[in-house]
């Protein structure tokens, strides 16, 4: 699982060091969209680490000389996140006008 902040940065924050969860995400589907599933999901032994984690980055832009604080609130995320689905590397990111260059779950 990683954050990303684009913008000021990039930052990106690598949180599941045992790579567990992305094994058992594609386990469960290239797509999953069920509450319930998604409810239970967080119950499992492999995303405990989940809202374990504090993250607080600050992105700093050294040219502008201005300091963005990044704050993850995990609770709210579980709550509101309604579907997590599997993009391949190489899948266009059209909006910022990148392609993908590893495998990823979106949330």
């Amino acid at each position: 699982m990683s954050l990303k902040a684009y913008g000021d940065g990039p930052l990106q924050l690598s949180t599941d060091k045992n790579f567990l969860m992305f094994p058992k995400l594609k386990g469960m589907g290239m797509q999953i969209d069920n509450k319930e599933h998604i409810a239970k999901l967080w119950l499992d032994p492999v995303f405990a680490e989940f809202s374990n984690i504090n993250v607080l980055p600050l992105i700093y832009d050294e040219k502008k000389q201005r300091c963005n604080i990044l704050v993850f609130n995990y609770e709210l995320a579980k709550k509101r996140i309604a579907r997590i689905a599997f993009e391949e590397e190489g899948q266009s990111q059209a909006a910022r006008g990148h392609f993908r260059h590893h495998r990823q779950f979106r949330l």
